[in-house]
Formats: structure tokens, C-alpha cells, sequence
């Protein structure tokens, strides 16, 4: 087990170092316009304009006429868990051209965790979602064995909502995580060549991470009138799916 912690630190530092990885011609002409390590700005050919500067790790897109698009953070290089290319990492606001709230929220690493809040253009709330990884990372790190993709990736849990765009409630219920028996799953794989995640099948007995509906759901028209009214309710019969947290009492009786 050792060996194989050094080897994935090993393997970290080499895909994380700056001098390994693959630089594209959008990081090349902003470090040409700034100092490569401190910040950049890139104008594309649409007329939008980024800037990112990695002492606060803030990325900022704006549109030709001035309008701030994106404002939000990025992080990655050397010694960073997002590789080498900057991923959306902290708090992120996106609008419309409008100037108008589009979306707001968080990321680790490019993936979207946490509370999420979408907008209409014309400012109305579109959609609320709250997205949590499956697993407790500080307690299952280690345990190699069962890090399939399913694993890592983020689930709905707690209250969700959607609306109409006219601000009346349209959807309202809430999801609960739990685990369901699969013979297939994917295993990750980092390609040696462009540093690149690929999804590799494998088949075997795996409980894996899913996120179903639980408890009431409602469904409105835009005249606030209920059109389906449903209760759903989680039947554990550990054979086809069980409790989340059976996966930490397998962990701990290893």
C-alpha cells in the first residue's frame, strides 16, 4: 500500500509540473501579453476579452461592449489538484450580454459542487440544485479498490426546484443518495500522452453512487395550479440497492 501511495504522489507531481504539461496556443499568447506566472489576457476573435492572474486566482471574461460574462475563479499548475491547464475552482458568476445574472455557484476542479442558483434573461430564478460528491474524500481516499468513475463524480441531494419564467413555481421535491448494484462500471485512466482522464469498462459487482427522489414531488402550471402530485418512497432491500453509508461499514470491516 506504500509503494502505491508514492507511486500516485509520484505520478502527481509529474502531471501536475508546468514543464510536462501541454500548452496550448491560448496560454502561450496570454503569457506573451503578461508575465506567464502572475497573469494573462486574451482577446479571441468574437471580441470578448479574458483575464486571469494567478496570485488571486481570479478569471474574469468580458464581451466586446465591456459587459463582465464570467467572474469567478481558476486554479491550476504545479502543485495544484486541477492539472496543469486552469479549471474553474471557487465561486462563479455568469451572466447574460444582457448584464443579467445567468448562473451562480461553485466548482472544484471544472465540475460543478454545492448550491447552484440559475436564472431566466429577464432575472427571474430558473432552477435551484444542490450537488454533493457521494463519498467523505478524507475517509475513502485511500481505498483504491472501488474508485470507479461513479465514485468521483457529484450527485443531486437536498431540495430541488425549477420555475417558470414568469417566477411561478413549476417543479419542487428532493433527492436522497444511496447505492445500487451494477455488473459494469468504468475505471479511470490517466493516457500517458495528453494527460487526459479516459473511461475504461470493467466488469465485475459494484455498488455504485446514485441520486433518486425521495419524499413528495410537485409539478405546477404557470398559474401556480398543482398538475401532479406524487410520493416517492426508498425501499432498501440490500440486494438491488441500500443506504450510502453501508459503503463505509465495508471500509472499515476490511
Amino acid at each position: 500500500m506504500n509503494k502505491l501511495i508514492a507511486l500516485t504522489f509520484f505520478l502527481g507531481i509529474i502531471i501536475t509540473h508546468p514543464s510536462l504539461c501541454q500548452i496550448d496556443t491560448f496560454q502561450l499568447e496570454g503569457a506573451a501579453i503578461g508575465n506567464a506566472l502572475k497573469e494573462w489576457k486574451f482577446s479571441d476573435s468574437l471580441g470578448n476579452t479574458q483575464y486571469y492572474t494567478n496570485l488571486s486566482r481570479r478569471y474574469i471574461l468580458q464581451n466586446k461592449v465591456g459587459e463582465i460574462i464570467i467572474d469567478g475563479e481558476k486554479t491550476g499548475g504545479m502543485g495544484t489538484n486541477c492539472g496543469c491547464e486552469p479549471k474553474p475552482n471557487g465561486i462563479w458568476i455568469e451572466r447574460y450580454d444582457n448584464g443579467s445574472t445567468k448562473e451562480i455557484g461553485e466548482y472544484e476542479c471544472g465540475i460543478k459542487i454545492g448550491l447552484w442558483t440559475y436564472f431566466f434573461d429577464n432575472g427571474k430564478i430558473k432552477k435551484i440544485e444542490e450537488l454533493q460528491k457521494p463519498y467523505l474524500e478524507l475517509f475513502t481516499q485511500n481505498h483504491f479498490d472501488w474508485d470507479t468513475l461513479s465514485s468521483r463524480e457529484v450527485f443531486r441531494v437536498g431540495i430541488y426546484r425549477e420555475y417558470h419564467k414568469n417566477g411561478q413555481l413549476k417543479i419542487e421535491g428532493t433527492y436522497e443518495l444511496v447505492e445500487v448494484f451494477s455488473t459494469s462500471s468504468y475505471k479511470i485512466q490517466v493516457d500517458p500522452d495528453t494527460y487526459e482522464e479516459l473511461r475504461i469498462p470493467i466488469k465485475g459487482e459494484f455498488w455504485l453512487p446514485k441520486s433518486v427522489k425521495n419524499g413528495f414531488w410537485n409539478e405546477y402550471d404557470e398559474n401556480g395550479k398543482i398538475l401532479n402530485h406524487k410520493e416517492y418512497k426508498i425501499s432498501y432491500d440490500f440486494v438491488t440497492i441500500r443506504p450510502i453509508e453501508n459503503r463505509y461499514i465495508e471500509i472499515i470491516n476490511k
